[in-house]
């Protein structure tokens, strides 16, 4: 089961104005560098939401952490190494405006999917939407293994053929809708959402919603599990 998570900020502890007595400038500079740049960590319950603006990258538990994960922030168009740097990416074709999702990789078809979903909503109802995409992607033999076989013209309105989809006009949109879905694909479906593999408008009443369960509402979207996802068998 994946775990909750929650966002701590480590708070930076105040520097002194001038280097210690055995510092050398070079190092004085560079411990400045370093404490005006925050530091976060995962952990514990999440139940509010993050500033996905500048989050890019998610590493993986290091050390005897008990399973915490840290973050480091990068600006958009530069990824979050291993090791700790921010490097220029060399491949931004995923961080580029797409007009189709042939060929795409699982960043870009969930981006376009927030972005023509969600992207009036706050970042956790974007999220929110995201985790219903990757939870249908682990559900066997339903929707489709991954996150391009989910979005399709069957299950989305936004979807003019199998590949095509509406335009995407709004760039900043666009932008904070890639940094959900990066962040997302990190960190996998809500706990909150309990597997909710299901979700509508508040403006519409489809006739499946009174079959399966309601977990809850974010924003302008409900959001439902199908217990036949947990069984296996399809209604």
């Amino acid at each position: 089961m994946i775990r909750s998570i929650a966002l701590a900020v480590v708070a930076v502890v105040a520097i002194g104005t001038t280097a210690s007595a055995n510092e050398s400038s070079e190092d004085y500079s560079e411990r400045r560098a370093a404490a005006a740049q925050p530091e976060y960590s995962l952990d514990a319950a999440f139940d509010g939401t993050i500033d996905l603006s500048q989050v890019y990258a998610i590493s993986a538990p290091t050390g005897n952490t008990g399973g915490r994960f840290s973050t480091k922030t990068a600006p958009i168009g530069h990824t979050l190494r291993l090791n700790g740097q921010v490097t220029p990416d060399t491949n931004i074709g995923a961080l580029a405006v797409p007009t189709t999702l042939e060929g795409s990789n699982s960043l870009t078809c969930l981006a376009v999917a927030i972005y023509h979903e969600a992207r009036n909503q706050s970042e956790f109802g974007q999220r929110a939407v995201a985790s219903v995409i990757l939870q249908r992607a682990a559900v066997k033999g339903r929707w489709g293994s991954k996150p391009c076989d989910v979005v399709v013209p069957v299950q989305f309105s936004f979807m003019l053929t199998r590949y095509t989809f509406e335009a995407i006009t709004e760039r900043d949109a666009w932008q904070r809708s890639v940094a959900v879905a990066r962040a997302t694909l990190a960190i996998g479906p809500l706990p909150e959402l309990q597997g909710a593999d299901h979700y509508h408008t508040t403006g519409v009443n489809p006739g499946w919603a009174s079959r399966i369960i309601l977990v809850r509402q974010i924003g302008d979207h409900k959001f439902y599990v199908d217990p036949s996802s947990r069984t296996g068998r399809t209604s």
